[in-house]
Order: C-alpha cells, then structure tokens, then sequence
C-alpha cells in the first residue's frame, strides 16, 4: 500500500528494512487468505505453512493471488526472504512468529466467508489479521529501542 510505504520510508534503519519485509511477508499471508479461487485444503496447508517459506531461498509461490501485483510478489518470494535473511535474528525472529500465529489463525475461517456469527469470532478474526500486525511492530519498536520495552511485554 501506498500510505504504508511513505511511512516506512521515514524509518531509521534497521526498523525500516525490518517493517518493510514484515509488510511484505504479512501481505504475501493475506494474499492466500484472500485468493477465494485457491482450494481450500491447498490455501489451509500453506496458510499454516507460509512462515516456512522464510527459510527457503529462491522461494517461488506460483498460482495464487487474486491480483497480479499479488500473484507477481507471491512469485518472487525469495528475493522477500533474501532480506529477511539479512535481518538481525531477533528481528526476523519477531517476524517468523507473527506469521506463524497469523497463518494459523487464518486457518480457522477458511471457507467461512460471511459466517463469522459471533462478535468474539470476529474479535477473534481481527486479532489474527490485524492485532498480530500490532503486536509484532510494537516488538519491533521495542526491539530496536523506539519503543518501550514494556508496551510488548504485556500484550
């Protein structure tokens, strides 16, 4: 998103590599998620599965992504994963398991498009793909210093 990458671009590095490759990677997860001609057994398997993926150079997820733009990062996953490589390892540890715990929430709704019938499977819902977001730049800040330590601690 456009209003995303203006703020990530007034960053101090490291932060600024660290939350554009949380982006990235968060964006490629919902891109699945969000690909309603993917079956369904497939999208489950590699929603649980994507943070795998930031250990596989030269990562390539062809066919899914419901947009070219999509369709294009999902295919060229491996350069994403070069950077994350290059991350330091609380980074990209903070990375790996936000994706970890968003992609298996997301599980949970495939194929429940329009069902969620109760607000605390909504609330449910929205911590998965919007709170982890949250949480996991509230680590970030916090680890690079930006942030108080504490903030994190009591999520």
């Amino acid at each position: 998103s456009r209003s995303f990458s203006l703020v990530i671009q007034q960053l101090p590095q490291p932060l600024k590599d660290s939350v554009c490759i949380f982006y990235l990677v968060l964006r490629g997860l919902d891109s699945v998620e969000d690909d309603m001609a993917y079956p369904q057994d497939k999208k489950i398997f590699l929603l649980r599965n994507f943070y795998h993926n930031l250990s596989v150079d030269n990562c390539s997820i062809k066919n899914v992504g419901d947009a070219e733009d999509y369709r294009i990062l999902l295919e060229n996953f491996g350069k994403v994963v070069n950077v994350f490589k290059s991350l330091d390892a609380k980074y990209q540890s903070i990375i790996l398991d936000k994706t970890r715990q968003m992609g298996n929430g997301m599980t949970e709704y495939v194929g429940k498009t329009g069902s969620i019938e109760t607000l605390d499977s909504y609330n449910l819902y929205c911590h998965y793909v919007a709170g982890l977001v949250d949480h996991g730049l509230s680590a970030l800040f916090a680890h690079c210093g930006l942030e108080d330590v504490d903030i994190h601690v009591h999520e």
